[in-house]
């Protein structure tokens, strides 16, 4: 026989809980025999420990299947069908009414040793019958069981022996499917063993005929019919059974009477009891999940029922836990007083520090309007007029530079036109480039827009306000700077409310003190320690005397952890702030004895901006670029010309050579055919020759009458004459376009250049005043201003780094509520903790308890 070891530990484990829950401290605890519900729990994990010690006696090689169903559901005949016994001896008893009050174990009698122990008497017995010799039973046990609705029968199904079952077969009647007398069973089976393989089998499958005449059959199955009342039987069972999720493949149809199906649920079982590692494992580890489940939630009742007793421990430690929770609670009180207290600090400290930086931070802002004339908003107003003007101006004379340039552009083009027409030499047909373009530039005046002496007289006095107005201000801010040293801000206030401080701090620490009086007064009470006599504490509990507490001690140390640096911080201010008021002094003095004097006027050389020119070479970059583009044109179409008359001239060449030589080819012809055919002729030689030399300079004179060469050269050179013009024209016209078109982009160039030659200009004439005895006593006004600036600075300093320090003491909540914690875990130490201590006792019992249930390994 094979059984499996982890069965049997987990048996083991959860024998080796009942055992340690049999005793006094955890039957105490877990008031096993003083609650209904505990004892219910302990008899139903003694039943569960039952069931796995028959479940560790189990063959691990026979497959379990659990047949289940109410009367009249076929549950019987299908088990007859299975095992071929139907009409025999051995046949199960079927009937529209119950017929078992049992659980019958069914298998081969190869398989009593591994069953026999599983019988047993008691509500619901179980039998074994094991007669039988069938294939089908090899290494298969059936467990039929009572067709009932009984609640309590179908509980103790559940509970004591359907757990043994590897597979659970339910079986309904197709005719009626799914009644009321089912609910039950399903909802219990999926509740508790739901990881237990779960098959429906309809009987009763001649419902589906196709043809009543005709036995049922494959062929004679109504398929669609039957898919169609599936889907409503799962439907219902899904309605009634939310927990369950039901498919088709989880039901098989049969017909007991026809063997309909029946080899194919045969041959279904007998894959799963087949003996391989897979199917072992997949439905041990079905049971081992049941198990587990079960102990699981018995474990977890028993484990927060000792929570439970745990919590109501600490009622009796609540009392104390006064110490740790009410007076820790207090202590979060207190802290939430202490941070607003600190915050409520912050916030007047950063009031009477920010008062002081404002107005250290306005003498700063309004001193620092005195700077340079240059740099001065004055200036900017002064010159914003000038540079209207020049902007005016300026885009004026480009128009105007523009239009002249346009016209003179256009002169010199058409000049160019003549002169290159000029210099072509038709009896050479060449042209001579040389001399032909002179280098032309463009200059126009740029006389400054606006009238120097009176520019310069402008600023001059424009400059004597400014210069005014800062001496003004610097004796304004030096009486604001030393009202804020002479009131010695902000010490005073400060001081002031270090004080009420330091009182709102005793009132906090009053929070522990009526904490402490609120503890003793409920954790040495009647109630409480009524409830410690019962655990037998209650002699040292009687020992236990809330002992008094130094407020004046407590208090000391808190102000001194919390506070006690401010004396420190007080006087380093004023030793800081001893430099600026010496300082301030001296700097007093020094304005007084150097005041200015702005009430005379200076005579101002303007003459700085003469004899400035505007200077543009883009006449000559154009002309030149017009000249390369003509003459290139012209060398091109002298090229053809040339051509052309070289082609004449050989023309003419051709009609002479013709009049010369054909004489003297048709005598020299007719003195061969002479000598050849005999025929005797009047003339000699010489005389033909003669004759022939007469006849050429006759017809060279009629070629010489009616020659028209010259005639035709002098056309072709005016035909030239007339194209060069046409073209030079047409080019002259596309490029003089292309110059204007671009005359808005350079007119705003040639604005911007003369701009900003004429600011040039203007900055030069306000250089003028830089030497002038008025900018001279305006640098003296600004050291002074740079020397008050230092002296605020250091001021501020000071005041910042008091400010810092004094905010430290309010601002570092983390430090001091570590400092503050330290206070109160003394006053915890000396008043509390002996009376928590006593009461953690008890509390370790309790957990004692809990650890013997975590023990336990499922």
């Amino acid at each position: 026989m094979i059984t499996d070891e982890i069965t049997k530990e987990l048996a083991n484990s959860l024998g080796a809980l009942l055992e340690s829950l049999d005793h006094e401290a955890p039957s105490k605890v877990l008031e096993l025999n003083s609650r209904a519900e505990s004892n219910n729990y302990f008899r139903e994990l003694t039943s569960i420990s039952n069931s796995l010690e028959q479940y560790k006696k189990k063959e691990v090689g026979l497959l379990y299947i659990g047949f289940l169903g109410s009367y009249s559901s076929g549950k019987s005949s299908t088990i007859n069908s299975l095992l071929g016994i139907r009409g025999s001896k051995n046949e199960r008893a079927t009937g529209n009414n119950p017929t078992d009050d049992h659980i019958t174990l069914i298998t081969n009698d190869t398989n009593v040793e591994n069953v026999f122990t599983f019988s047993k008497e008691g509500t619901i017995p179980i039998r074994t019958k094991t007669n039988f010799q069938s294939e089908f039973l090899e290494n298969i046990v059936l467990m039929d069981t009572p067709g009932s609705g009984d609640p309590n029968i179908i509980e103790e199904i559940v509970r004591d022996s359907l757990p043994l079952c590897d597979l659970i077969i339910y079986t309904l009647n197709s005719t009626a499917p799914f009644t009321t007398i089912d609910s039950p069973f399903l909802i219990a089976q999926q509740d508790k063993l739901k990881d237990i393989p779960l098959i429906f089998v309809l009987t009763r499958g001649d419902e589906f005929r196709k043809s009543r005449s005709v036995e049922l059959t494959q062929e004679n199955f109504d398929f669609t019919k039957y898919q169609k009342e599936l889907q409503v039987i799962i439907n219902r069972i899904s309605e009634t059974i939310p927990l369950g999720e039901f498919k088709t493949e989880d039901f098989i149809l049969i017909d007991n009477l026809s063997n309909f199906n029946i080899s194919e649920l045969s041959n279904r079982l007998k894959s799963l009891a087949k003996k391989n590692s897979e199917n072992l494992v997949i439905l041990h580890n079905h049971k081992l999940n049941y198990f587990r489940k079960e102990i699981k939630r018995i474990h977890d009742y028993f484990l927060a029922l000792a929570n439970s007793k745990i919590d109501n421990c600490k009622i009796l430690i609540e009392k104390a836990e006064d110490n740790s929770e009410y007076f820790d609670d207090q202590i979060d009180v207190s802290k939430i007083k202490l941070r607003s207290l600190w915050n409520e600090n912050v916030q007047v400290f950063s009031g009477i520090f920010g008062q002081v930086e404002n107005s250290l931070q306005r003498i700063k802002e309004d001193i620092e309007i005195i700077k340079s004339f240059k740099d001065s908003g004055d200036l900017l107003s002064f010159r914003q007029k000038i540079r209207k003007k020049i902007d005016e101006e300026s885009a004026f004379l480009a128009s105007k530079i523009i239009r002249e340039l346009e016209s003179q552009v256009q002169v010199e083009t058409l000049d160019l036109k003549e002169k290159i027409l000029e210099a072509i030499d038709f009896q050479s047909l060449s042209i001579s480039s040389q001399n032909l373009r002179d280098e032309t530039s463009f200059k126009h005046p740029l006389n400054f827009p606006y009238n120097q002496e009176t520019y310069l007289n402008e600023a001059f006095e424009s400059f004597r306000r400014k210069a005014l107005s800062d001496y003004s201000i610097l004796k304004d801010q030096l009486k604001t700077f030393k009202k804020v040293l002479l009131a010695k801000r902000p010490l005073d206030p400060t001081n002031d409310n270090i004080l009420k401080y330091r009182e709102a701090l005793r009132v906090v620490m009053d929070v522990y003190y009526q904490a402490l009086e609120m503890y003793n007064s409920a954790v040495f009470s009647f109630e409480v320690r009524t409830i410690v006599g019962e655990l037998g504490l209650a002699s040292e509990f009687d020992k236990l005397e809330a002992s008094g507490i130094s407020r004046n001690k407590y208090n000391s140390e808190t102000e001194k952890e919390l506070s006690g640096n401010y004396e420190e911080f007080s006087n380093e201010f004023l030793e800081s702030i001893k430099q600026p008021e010496s300082g301030l002094d001296e700097f007093e003095q020094d304005l007084i004895n150097s005041s200015p004097d702005f009430s005379f006027h200076e005579e101002l050389n303007s003459e700085v901006v003469d004899g400035n020119n505007f200077e543009d070479d883009q006449i000559n970059s154009f002309i030149s670029n017009v000249f390369n583009n003509l003459i290139t044109n012209v060398q091109a179409q002298l090229a053809t010309l040339r051509s052309d008359i070289i082609k004449l001239k050989k023309q003419r060449r051709i009609k002479y050579l013709i009049a010369i030589f054909v004489p003297f080819v048709l005598i020299g012809l007719a003195y061969v055919f002479k000598n050849y055919s005999h025929i005797k002729m009047s003339t000699s030689l010489l005389t033909n020759i003669g004759i022939a030399v007469i006849v050429s300079i006759v017809a060279a004179l009629i070629i010489r009458a009616f020659d028209k060469f010259e005639k035709l050269r002098i056309n072709r050179i005016e035909d030239f004459k007339k194209q060069i013009y046409a073209i030079h024209n047409s080019q002259a016209d596309e490029l003089l376009k292309n110059f204007k078109e671009q005359n808005e982009a350079r007119q705003k160039e040639i604005a911007s250049r003369i701009k900003d030659k004429w600011l040039q200009n203007e900055e030069m004439l306000l250089s003028k005043l830089e030497g002038t005895h008025l900018h001279n006593n305006h640098n003296s006004i600004i050291a002074f201003k740079e020397r008050l600036n230092k002296l605020v600075n250091i001021y501020q300093n000071s005041v910042s780094q008091f400010n810092q320090k004094v905010l430290s003491l309010f601002n570092s909540d983390k430090s001091h509520l570590e400092k503050i914690e330290i206070v109160a875990s003394a006053i915890k130490q000396d008043s509390i903790e002996p009376s928590s201590q006593l009461l953690n006792k008890t509390l370790e019992e309790i957990l004692s308890v809990k650890e013997q249930i975590e023990k336990v390994e499922y």
